[in-house]
């Protein structure tokens, strides 16, 4: 593998475990979870990867190690979170195009 792609992706992967312990502690406040979204949305696009792709990354990331998925009407921190980062991954990704 070339020594780009593995830091890049080793960084994406970095982006992602901060972006999970920081809503598992649900004691970071919203500008630092959306700094997180942005620098994890930056590094995916940066490396060619789709949006969509992108999008799942995020939901993934928030929702850490959790199997189950929301239901209707849940409004857990976690859904709330992952709400606002889709937001905020879309319009990171397409700028004032979103």
């Amino acid at each position: 593998m070339d020594t780009n792609v593995e830091t890049a992706s080793s960084e994406t992967q970095s982006l992602k475990n901060l972006l999970s312990i920081a809503v598992k502690s649900q004691k970071s406040d919203r500008k630092e979870l959306q700094r997180l979204v942005c620098a994890l949305t930056d590094r995916m696009k940066a490396a060619g990867e789709p949006p969509e792709k992108v999008v799942v990354a995020v939901k993934e990331a928030v929702r850490g190690d959790k199997a189950i998925r929301p239901t209707a009407g849940d409004t857990s921190f976690t859904e709330e979170v992952i709400r606002d980062a889709v937001h905020w991954c879309i319009d990171r990704y397409y700028g004032d195009a979103a």
